[in-house]
């Protein structure tokens, strides 16, 4: 049949017929295998059927985002991603030729996938993204098919060569639009020559006048002058400050050589963060060069171990400033110092512990009353509620569900396996709860079968994943002994030729019509199992009790249900109120008066046998009649 051809689009699923009734349910991955296929179930079935579907999915349709943006903003040393990209196969290229082409700089991705990529999107990108490697700084956007490069290179050539690249190798029908700007050359002043001056003119030389000797001159007095004092040297100072990810160093190296040491350190210990380089040169540090650099490369590993901090160096004297969630660190930064720092500096650490914040339990309940499931707490996003809804669904059969759950991220590693692991044990209790709490499983409730609490209580303890825990407060109720009002109702069939009063057609008595009507039901089957619902052959069998009912016109009827004991009691018992229910119904719209019928369900509080094997189960999933008279 036709409507047979969706289940194989499906993860898991089924599909049950019944009279002119076809029912499907099932889980798919994606939203929009879900909805076709619930689309061609209904339209592969012949005309006049009654169809339902249930079919859940993991992953829910995409958004589509119009128009469809990207962008790539490069700043100092980093590079951000954002806007909206067609899938992760396509994020992950991106960002891994982001990586590529900015090696040196950190990269963060903070793009999400969504709908309405044109195109070519992904050549798009990548090609922006080579030519803003080119730049200072500056941005790479796209917008649906126009791509804007805008930022500042170094000299006008670059910008030139970053304009047509980006130009020719732009996928078809891509609009590129370039503002890049760059220091203009300096322009070179031309000082003209300074014409010739004219020859001058030489005047005659006049003889020398005769000179007087010079009178003799005193010696001068000898002048005490004092030796001006050497200036008192300043102290030596150092610092480096490292949050968000962003290191500040300031202070005295000597040299060139020594700042590249440095700051080759800092990239060594503290590899992808961003450096604002404000060092200075001096004449010289307060011991050798291989001290000082030593105790640099100490202050930086203990503040690249707390992820943040100061790191103070004054002449030989170092000192390490943070803080801390982490109790033991504030010892192991001391006693890292205490090994690293050269002989001739001393160290200290001054670092806050602040316990962290305590994290609220992460909490997920199942409350079972035996008809209804209710799932309460905190799920990590929609998708995991929806496998979670799809994995109790054909545990829980014939219940009604309620979500009352909060979407909050922060589940721990295994949360769904942990708590599936305990949806079958609560299934076969008459009533419970199951709770995860962080990693810990709790099961409660009650159960009349001590064989059922014996494998819950197996399972929450066993089974679970590596770091969680079970624990269960499951109690055994016994179940209630067979009613002996009952049980004296029942007629001795051996007093009365059945076969001879159903051939008579006088009226009977209320004991004759109990003895013809127990011979008639006798291991005859009305329902599917779990279901309320007259069986196709139903109609057969019941025939014959129609024409005895009509034969017993003074008499009432009391219909009653009961069900064996596997499943929930409380289900059970709702389960054979309805199929009481449904006799009922069938006789009264084939003339039983409906004044004479009551519906009754026992569930399975009186069973003919133990429920110890499928045989004496069977007998127990039963219809009877009991006549009274009316």
């Amino acid at each position: 049949m036709a409507a047979l051809g969706p289940l194989a689009r499906l993860e898991s699923g089924t599909v049950k017929f019944s009279d002119a009734k076809a029912e499907l349910r099932g889980v798919a991955i994606e939203q929009d295998t879900a909805e076709a296929v619930a689309s061609a179930f209904h339209t592969g079935l012949p005309a006049g059927f009654q169809t339902s579907e249930a079919v859940t999915f993991h992953k829910p349709r995409l958004a589509v985002v119009k128009p469809f943006t990207w962008s790539g903003q490069l700043t100092g040393k980093s590079l951000e991603l954002s806007g909206y990209v067609p899938d992760e196969r396509t994020k992950g290229e991106i960002a891994a030729f982001a990586g590529l082409r900015f090696a040196n700089m950190r990269v963060s991705d903070r793009s999400v996938v969504a709908q309405g990529a044109p195109n070519g999107f992904e050549l798009a990108a990548t090609v922006g993204l080579e030519q803003l490697g080119k730049l200072d700084q500056g941005a790479v956007r796209l917008t649906d098919m126009s791509l804007e490069l805008t930022g500042h290179a170094p000299d006008m050539a670059i910008a030139d060569s970053a304009a047509g690249a980006l130009a020719a190798a732009l996928p078809a029908g891509f609009l590129p639009s370039v503002n890049v700007q760059a220091d203009k050359p300096k322009a070179v002043t031309v000082v003209p020559a300074k014409p010739p001056e004219p020859p001058k003119v030489v005047k005659p030389v006049e003889p020398p006048k005769p000179v007087e000797p010079p009178k003799p001159v005193e010696p001068p007095k000898p002048v005490a002058v004092s030796k001006p004092a050497d200036p008192a040297p300043g102290p030596s100072v150092w610092d480096a400050d490292v949050s968000n990810g962003t290191i500040t160093v300031s202070g005295g190296v000597p040299r060139s050589e020594a700042r590249d040491l440095v700051l080759s350190l800092i990239a060594g210990r503290l590899p992808g963060v961003t450096v604002v380089n404000n060092l200075r040169a001096v004449d010289a540090v307060p011991s050798s060069d291989d001290d000082w650099l030593r105790s640099i490369d100490a202050g930086i590993k203990a503040v690249a171990d707390l992820g943040g901090g100061h790191v103070h160096i004054q002449d030989r004297n170092l000192t390490v400033t943070g803080v801390t969630s982490d109790k033991a660190m504030p010892d192991y930064v001391t006693e890292s110092l205490r090994r690293s720092v050269p002989a001739a500096y001393t160290s200290a650490a001054q670092i806050n512990y602040t316990p962290p914040p305590e994290r609220p339990a992460y909490v997920t309940t199942l409350k079972y009353d035996g008809l209804r499931v209710v799932i309460e707490g905190l799920v990590p996003d929609e998708a995991s509620k929806g496998r979670l809804l799809a994995r109790l669904k054909p545990m829980f059969p014939d219940r009604d569900f309620e979500d009352h759950t909060t979407v909050r991220p922060g589940a721990p590693d295994g949360w769904f396996d942990a708590l599936t692991q305990g949806v079958g044990p609560l299934s076969g209790l008459d009533a419970g709860q199951l709770t995860l709490r962080d990693h810990t499983l709790y099961l409660s409730g009650t159960a009349e079968d001590e064989k059922v609490l014996s494998t819950a209580r197996q399972k929450v303890s066993s089974g679970l994943p590596r770091g969680y825990g079970g624990k269960d407060l499951l109690t055994y109720v016994a179940p209630p002994a067979p009613d002996p009002k009952l049980l004296a109702k029942k007629q001795d069939e051996s007093k009365y030729d059945v076969g001879k009063l159903m051939k008579q057609a006088n009226a009977l008595s209320a004991p004759e019509c109990q003895a013809v009507l127990n011979s008639l039901l006798r291991g005859k089957v009305f329902f599917a199992s779990g279901r309320a619902d007259l069986d196709p052959r139903a109609s057969q069998s019941l025939g014959g009790v129609i024409t005895i009912a009509k034969r017993c016109p003074a008499t009432r009827v009391e219909i009653s249900g009961h069900t064996d004991s596997d499943g929930a009691a409380a289900f059970n018992q709702r389960l054979s109120e309805r199929r009481a229910q449904s006799v009922a119904k069938f006789l009264a719209g084939k003339g039983i008066g409906y004044n004479r019928l009551t519906a009754v369900g026992y569930g399975q509080a009186q069973p003919l046998a133990p429920n110890d094997s499928a045989a004496n189960k069977a007998k127990n999933r039963r219809i009877e009649f009991v006549v009274t008279p009316g």
